[in-house]
């Protein structure tokens, strides 16, 4: 059992962080050229779908290394699976109370007459992300890691 967790665990890991450097890579260069009316609503359309996705694998890869924490004999292997674990929590804590508030006050932004401030948001969202992906590939190598230790 414990070896279909791990690999579960590896794979859903994966797609968390492959999503992130998605948002990194992709999104976030595509956004920081739109003008204030494209990105208010590109930003609200793919949050739209992100919001659904992302809480779903980021908690499914921390429920994965958590059941890992306790199923592994290995010592090593359970502090690293309980640390990958943390990272995980972290990137929805991060999300939680770091991004959804940048998403929140974009939606509320009249496209036809922004504030000043308005394209701060781009700069603090890239600066949110970049946390969200560290903890991602911090968390992702940490679980491959332990996984080698079991082998």
């Amino acid at each position: 059992m414990t070896e279909t967790v791990m690999v579960l665990s590896i794979v859903v890991s994966g797609m968390s962080l492959g999503g992130l450097l998605v948002g990194l890579i992709v999104i976030e260069p595509v956004l920081g050229s739109l003008k204030v009316d494209h990105y208010r609503l590109m930003n609200t359309l793919l949050a739209h779908r992100m919001d659904k996705l992302m809480p779903a694998l980021v908690g499914l890869a921390a429920l994965g290394n958590a059941a890992l924490t306790v199923l592994e004999d290995r010592l090593a292997a359970r502090v690293l699976y309980g640390l990958a674990t943390a990272l995980f929590v972290g990137i929805a804590v991060v999300s939680r109370l770091a991004a959804r508030p940048l998403y929140t006050w974009v939606e509320t932004i009249d496209a036809t007459d922004p504030p000043p401030e308005w394209e701060d948001v781009r700069l603090r969202w890239r600066a949110v992300h970049q946390v969200r992906v560290g903890l991602g590939a911090g968390a992702v190598a940490l679980g491959a890691v332990a996984g080698a230790l079991t082998l």
